[in-house]
């Protein structure tokens, strides 16, 4: 997954804000927490001075100083319910973007965004929306 978000970094203008999207639709094996811990990094849990704390892995494809063109990763998905077709969004923000975008760019129903939570401690994702 780390891999096709890298892949995607050529094809982003350097001067704007990137939205890389992941149409998970068909795949199998794929899930909204794989696109999340490759965009975050893998939640674990370290042991310091023998207390548990918790933290992120340091394979994430966002990272401070590279892949700096990706404002957001968006994971996709079509999902039929009857003879309907409902969608499916959540969006992972990039919090070491250059271009910023806001939470209300992709504010719609059933629209989840995810963020680094700097106000609890350890930088874990969390659910804003």
């Amino acid at each position: 997954m780390r891999k096709r978000i890298n892949d995607a970094v050529a094809q982003i203008p350097r001067d704007g804000a990137g939205v890389v999207v992941i149409d998970t639709t068909t795949a199998m094996l794929i899930d909204e927490v794989d696109v999340r811990q490759a965009c975050f990094g893998e939640e674990l849990v370290r042991f310091v001075n023998r207390n548990p704390v918790d933290a992120l892995s340091s394979d994430a494809a966002f990272a401070p100083g590279v892949r700096t063109r990706i404002s957001v990763v968006v994971s996709y998905r079509r999902v039929g319910v009857g003879l309907t077709l409902r969608r499916e969004m959540r969006v992972y923000h990039n919090p070491y973007a250059r271009t910023l975008l806001p939470f209300d760019f992709f504010r719609e129903d059933g629209v989840e965004q995810w963020v680094i939570d700097r106000s609890r401690g350890p930088l874990l994702p969390r659910r804003v929306i």
